[in-house]
């Protein structure tokens, strides 16, 4: 049977997770590796080739060339006049830019991506990527500010509870950063036998570094 619709569920640079609907009344989650991503070409909720290509080239290191290529996947999946699909191209643009050095010219394609798509499913690792811009710039000011916009977002998106661990951890970095460290351990003593394994390890790691660099590692 030939696929009737198609829609990314979710993707990296070695594969592309989807579910596809094959002329039975159940859709099929499937995935495929990106280096075979081309083949999937079809119907209105299609999943551009221009992504494609963008994706194998970031997987290769090459970001610089796969920028214009997702600027390509935008329009793409406009022309289909499928909305939620364009989040993802403008999601790894302003990764892509990031990754070549350009830190302001990425925050204005996360503003796009803001602008464009705001019930975005990236909205997570948005924060969590123009935090540690921040943190490399040495803008603590800036950092803090990004804490408290992802929380209020967090909050609006009734995610505040589900979330907090994930918040609290960007909390304890930039204490750390500025060498605030028993406020540091003091929140990571908190998470280590967290319920989010990425959480909890994220908490013991934070806590064993503060300890180390505060001369407390007994």
């Amino acid at each position: 049977d030939e696929p009737i619709t198609c829609k990314i569920l979710n993707e990296t640079c070695k594969e592309v997770e989807y579910m596809v609907k094959l002329g039975g009344p159940v859709p099929q989650k499937q995935s495929i590796p990106i280096d075979e991503v081309d083949r999937i070409e079809y119907g209105p909720n299609r999943i551009s080739s221009n992504y494609n290509q963008a994706m194998r080239l970031m997987s290769e290191e090459n970001h610089k060339d796969a920028i214009p290529l997702l600027e390509k996947a935008v329009s793409d999946w406009l022309r289909d006049k499928d909305p939620s699909q364009p989040q993802y191209a403008y999601y790894h643009k302003a990764v892509c830019l990031e990754q070549i050095g350009k830190p302001e010219e990425a925050e204005k394609a996360y503003a796009e991506l803001f602008k464009n798509c705001p019930d975005t499913k990236f909205f997570q690792e948005i924060y969590y990527n123009k935090f540690h811009n921040a943190l490399r710039k040495g803008d603590h000011t800036a950092a803090s500010a990004i804490i408290s916009k992802f929380q209020s977002e967090a909050a609006s998106k009734r995610l505040g509870n589900k979330l907090q661990g994930e918040i609290d951890m960007l909390n304890a970095t930039l204490l750390e950063t500025k060498k605030q460290w028993p406020a540091a351990m003091a929140i990571y003593a908190k998470y280590e036998n967290d319920s989010n394994p990425a959480v909890a390890e994220t908490a013991i790691l934070g806590l064993l570094n503060a300890m180390r660099q505060s001369g407390k590692s007994g």
